[in-house]
């Protein structure tokens, strides 16, 4: 009887042992064979960034000079972006490309100063910087001040040297021309004056080189609610007056969750609108794409600029500021978990993190070439989305996400986002917490199993304060390394609160055919 009871006692031990380690979410990748041949190779274009003109390429030159500066040109070098945008921004709508060639150079205007400064980094400091980079060169052109014959002579320049090589492929029509500009009324355009200069610049383009693509800015609903009633209808103005071509839809509305109101932002409040951003911007992108279906345009996008911010430019907004977070292991998770969110979509071509260096908080590094939490981020995403994209089946808790700044309320949003890739020799799979108080214990599982007792690499992207600004990058958050042993299915990890897991889980024995 002694014995009897005992044997139950045991295996209620283990029952409750069982239950108390069962996963939290659950992830199944396809890494079969014939599921690795299928699969499309890894969109690495996803892995972009941009460059502006002013403050000599804002540190990447040595003052005054067309020389790089060693440090940051290092460590552009390092993170390795795959797409560079120049000149801008904003400060594209001031930007004379001509006055940035030659020996000597001539003057542009600052944007947001209105201070005139010399273009050292100019056209071909660009395309340098882009080759000792690995980077695919993006242009985007002035439809403010310029006109279509400065843009066709700006292709002409960069694409047509001795060879008549193809250098720059992808030249973007305009930065926002949606947004009204507070600093220079006088730039704004209506949605039928921008459909009439994209019209005439594509042509030119075109003209100039027919092997280019043309980019059409757009805005989704998270961007039509910060304009006025009247300028909401932007898309489908400019969309009814095209006559040209469109090769790629170029999109901003990635700057989350951007609190423009005058509502007083708590922490809680802000980490979790961060984390819960990406989930935003994919809903964002299906209604784009729906009015370009309509319109029977199929171009994929490009997230030309995006980064986690907070509040709004001005002294006008008198809520405490939060600017800091753009500095911040949450935007470095929020930047992880929408890389991968759009590297998983068929329709997007490219995305350009704003911006590579300097840039007030945005640049992934400081100017003396330190990296703050998002370039750490894009250096280990860079490392780790290669090969093939890989099927899977995500399982997660949800939960309801209530509305702040421009993000939307969202329902049953999952706790874990996820990205597969790999090859024959591994499976590498970056997950995302979205929660700002609850770790989650994941379960990998491939279809073709895993080396049972292997090391997994397991590289951890996590901060005890999520929301710390890390402004001048000194002890930034960063990857962290460790391991987990595998079991004929795949592994048992633990991702931390609001943070990203990256799992390189070794391939079974014989391995499937894949590239990497």
């Amino acid at each position: 009887m002694m014995y009897t009871h005992f044997k139950l006692g045991l295996v209620m031990l283990i029952l409750l042992f069982i239950a108390g380690c069962a996963p939290d979410a659950t992830v199944t990748i396809d890494n079969s064979a014939v599921g690795v041949q299928a699969a499309p190779e890894v969109n690495r274009r996803v892995l972009g960034s941009n460059m502006q003109w002013t403050d000599s390429g804002d540190g990447i030159l040595q003052p005054g000079s067309t020389g790089f500066a060693a440090v940051p040109l290092a460590q552009a070098v390092t993170l390795a972006p795959t797409v560079l945008r120049y000149p801008g921004g904003g400060q594209a709508d001031a930007y004379d490309w001509r006055q940035g060639v030659g020996d000597v150079r001539g003057e542009c205007m600052h944007v947001f100063t209105g201070a005139m400064q010399t273009v050292y980094f100019g056209t071909n400091e660009f395309l340098d910087l882009c080759a000792q980079t690995g980077a695919a060169p993006m242009f985007t052109l002035n439809v403010v001040n310029g006109t279509p014959e400065d843009s066709a002579a700006w292709v002409s320049y960069v694409n047509n040297p001795p060879g008549g090589s193809l250098i720059a492929r992808d030249w973007e029509v305009g930065n926002e021309p949606y947004y009204q500009n507070s600093l220079h009324p006088e730039w704004d355009m209506t949605a039928e004056e921008y459909a009439a200069a994209y019209n005439a610049h594509a042509a030119a383009l075109i003209a100039a080189d027919p092997r280019v693509r043309v980019g059409l800015p757009l805005l989704g609903p998270l961007d039509a609610a910060l304009l006025p009633a009247g300028r909401q209808t932007w898309n489908a103005d400019v969309l009814a007056g095209l006559n040209q071509r469109v090769d790629f839809v170029a999109v901003h509305d990635a700057y989350l969750p951007f609190n423009y109101t005058f509502v007083k932002a708590t922490d809680a409040d802000m980490l979790r609108a961060t984390l819960a951003g990406a989930p935003a911007v994919a809903a964002d992108l299906d209604a784009i794409r729906a009015q370009l279906t309509a319109a029977d345009i199929n171009a994929p996008f490009a997230m030309t600029e995006h980064n986690a911010l907070m509040t709004v430019y001005g002294t006008w907004n008198p809520i405490p500021r939060s600017d800091g977070v753009t500095c911040s292991l949450a935007a470095a998770v929020y930047t992880t978990d929408l890389i991968c969110t759009l590297a998983a979509r068929d329709d997007v071509d490219s995305a350009e993190h704003w911006s590579l260096i300097g840039n007030w908080l945005f640049g992934a590094m400081y100017s003396d070439g330190t990296m703050r939490p998002s370039g750490n981020a894009l250096t280990g995403l860079g490392q780790a989305m290669t090969g093939r994209r890989l099927a899977m089946q995500v399982s997660s808790p949800t939960v309801n996400v209530p509305a702040f700044g421009a993000k939307p309320a969202q329902t049953a949003m999952p706790l874990l986002g996820a990205f597969a890739c790999g090859s024959d020799s591994v499976v590498r799979t970056i997950l995302i917490n979205r929660s700002p108080g609850r770790s989650l214990r994941v379960r990998l599982t491939c279809s073709a199993g895993a080396n049972a007792g292997a090391k997994a690499a397991v590289r951890t992207l996590n901060a005890l304060d999520p929301l710390k600004a890390y402004t001048f990058g000194i002890g930034a958050p960063n990857w962290s390394d460790g391991t987990a042993t595998t079991d004929a299915g795949g592994v048992t990890v633990n991702v931390p609160a609001h943070a990203a897991v990256i799992v390189s889980l070794p391939a079974p024995t014989g391995g499937v055919t894949g590239t990497d």
